[in-house]
């Protein structure tokens, strides 16, 4: 089990409520209105010049110096003990890649790299009619608002052993998710039919760090069942954006556009279980992050050398939006 699970689902799959528009009373003006271009600053190029160098010295230097003949002996002595210090250096790592004897997504330092694709279902749709738009018009004749969203992430994760039970790592993730349809909205102002319609993405990126804790229940010949619990906790940082277009008849007539940024904390627990057969492993496991959203997920890994492997990810759970699911791909390479 990797050191904090979920972490992808906890990341990415916390929404935001989607408000359809932000125009309010002045809304005839804002018709009328063209999209304006900001400006943006430009950056500033610096260069950096090679200092001179010295002038050379005029008395010649001496052949090898003391300092120099250190180092030619040092080599020499290196060179000697080639096979000494070769054997040395292959017994540490035998001795660090087998210094638990056992096999297992644990007990290592190790790098997880992975790609997930998720998508989350909406119970009830996702957004609503701003008030202050609701007003500004004679009447709201249909609103269809997105359905579901999907999403694309990468995650990292950087874990080091402390002890045949313990790993504990950092973790580093970043994702983009938009709604599969974009929000619509059909209205009359003063006798003239409109439709607005809004367009929505967001970015996250998250970081955090996680401990595990694996406990070797039964190990005979190739077969083995260890028992995982695992915590994290971490910040996100998400950055919402929304595009609002009105069209009437004749085409478009105003577009706005609106930024929101939010930082939250991540918290999550989790447990399961690890059963090897050679060297493919199941593991089944069960999660809870701060807000008692519960998830449920089956990984199998398979060895592909001593330690290193690859992982297939299925995921699924529920929140306060509706059901949600995610798959992910991910490479584990040992840093032995």
């Amino acid at each position: 089990m990797r050191f904090i699970t979920y972490h992808i689902a906890l990341l990415f799959f916390v929404s935001h409520n989607f408000v359809v528009s932000t125009f309010g009373k002045e809304l005839e003006e804002e018709l009328q209105k063209s999209n304006s271009v900001k400006d943006t600053d430009k950056g500033l190029l610096y260069l950096l010049n090679d200092r001179e160098m010295g002038v050379a010295p005029t008395q010649p230097e001496p052949i090898l110096d003391n300092e120099s003949t250190g180092i030619i002996s040092m080599f020499s002595v290196l060179f000697a003990n080639r096979n000494d210090l070769w054997d040395s250096f292959q017994s540490f790592r035998e001795e660090k890649r087998g210094r638990y004897d056992i096999m297992s997504i644990s007990g290592k330092d190790y790098v997880d790299f992975s790609y997930s694709y998720g998508v989350q279902k909406y119970d009830n749709g996702r957004g609503f009619i701003a008030p202050a738009f609701e007003s500004s018009v004679d009447s709201i004749e249909n609103f269809s608002n997105p359905q579901s969203s999907l999403r694309h992430g990468f995650s990292l994760d950087i874990v080091n052993n402390l002890s045949p039970s313990f790993d504990w790592g950092v973790f580093l993730g970043i994702g983009y998710e938009y709604p599969k349809d974009d929000a619509k909205i059909d209205f009359i102002k003063d006798g003239i039919n409109g439709t607005l319609i809004g367009e929505e993405s967001w970015y996250s990126i998250g970081l955090g760090l996680g401990l595990d804790y694996n406990k070797l229940i039964f190990d005979k010949k190739q077969i083995k069942f260890l028992l995982s619990l695992g915590a994290g906790i971490g910040f996100k940082y998400t950055r919402l954006q929304i595009n609002e277009t009105i069209y009437n008849p004749a085409g478009k007539f105003s577009s706005t556009d609106i930024d929101h940024n939010d930082f939250s904390l991540l918290l999550g627990f989790d447990t399961g279980f690890q059963f090897w057969i050679n060297s493919v492993c199941l593991n089944p496991s069960v999660y809870i992050n701060k807000n008692a959203d519960i998830g449920y997920a089956f990984e199998l890994h398979k060895v592909i050398g001593f330690y290193d492997s690859i992982s297939f990810r299925y995921s699924f759970g529920n929140n306060d939006y509706g059901d949600w699911q995610n798959f992910s791909l991910g490479v584990l390479i040992t840093m032995l």
